[in-house]
């Protein structure tokens, strides 16, 4: 996990960087965190999922706070943002940038705690996610929006949940590296992977898709390969019944 600090008031950036390194320190929570004295320089370093909380002071020299939410907003809508103020005039424009929450100044250590653990709570950028470069830029792919990935020379094809397809030279294996060899993705055949979590159907020699794609399964391990899929379904609808009684 990543947090940003922007603040342009030196005493604050540090007073505030000591309160969260002492939260997660509390909360034994590993996380890095970087400060910016202006809104400038994030947005210089910024890309999306690169920082799963951002505190952003809304009074600043140069950009203002508010403005450099915004362009932050039209790269990434999931990163937690809490802004950070002296005043409330201006928290209607704040949380129109989809602010999370806000920390008044000076913050103190309990409102920091608060906050932080609320935010926690919600963080998508707690999924896992991949990260490859593509044509030149670097994309970021949490795991659960990865459909599948076939092979192609000596490049790989990743297929997105909403139909986008990214190139990258690498091996199958070494893919299999930076999934940390997570369950829930299972090689069907000679160059081709698929995430279970998006597989409506395996039988006979083939695997469909719930994006519409298809592929066949290797002939040989055809049986296992199904058996595995359902071994699969199965576990997680356990999981997920096992959640649902612990909400009770």
């Amino acid at each position: 996990m990543s947090v940003a600090i922007v603040d342009d008031e030196e005493q604050f950036r540090n007073q505030l960087e000591a309160s969260i390194d002492d939260y997660l320190e509390r909360r034994k929570i590993q996380a890095d965190v970087e400060c910016f004295s202006d809104a400038e320089s994030f947005l210089r370093t910024f890309r999306p999922l690169k920082y799963s909380i951002v505190f952003m002071d809304i009074y600043m020299s140069g950009m203002s706070g508010v403005e450099a939410a915004k362009q932050m907003r039209r790269e990434d809508e999931s990163c937690i943002l809490i802004f950070c103020t002296t005043s409330m005039d201006h928290m209607p424009d704040a949380f129109a940038c989809h602010a999370f929450d806000y920390v008044v100044k000076p913050a103190i250590q309990s409102r920091v705690d608060k906050v932080l653990d609320d935010a926690i709570k919600t963080l998508p950028q707690l999924q896992k996610y991949l990260s490859f470069d593509s044509d030149g830029q670097n994309v970021s792919m949490f795991y659960s929006d990865l459909i599948c990935v076939t092979t192609s020379g000596h490049y790989l094809s990743l297929t997105e949940r909403d139909g986008e397809t990214y190139s990258t030279r690498k091996t199958l294996p070494e893919l299999q590296d930076d999934l940390q060899n997570d369950e829930r993705f299972l090689v069907i055949n000679r160059g081709i992977l698929v995430n279970m979590d998006h597989v409506t159907s395996m039988s006979g020699t083939k695997c469909q898709l719930d994006n519409g794609m298809s592929f066949p399964l290797k002939v040989r391990s055809s049986t296992e390969l199904i058996q595995k899929w359902h071994d699969y379904c199965f576990r997680e609808i356990r999981s997920n019944q096992s959640h649902m009684t612990e909400r009770r």
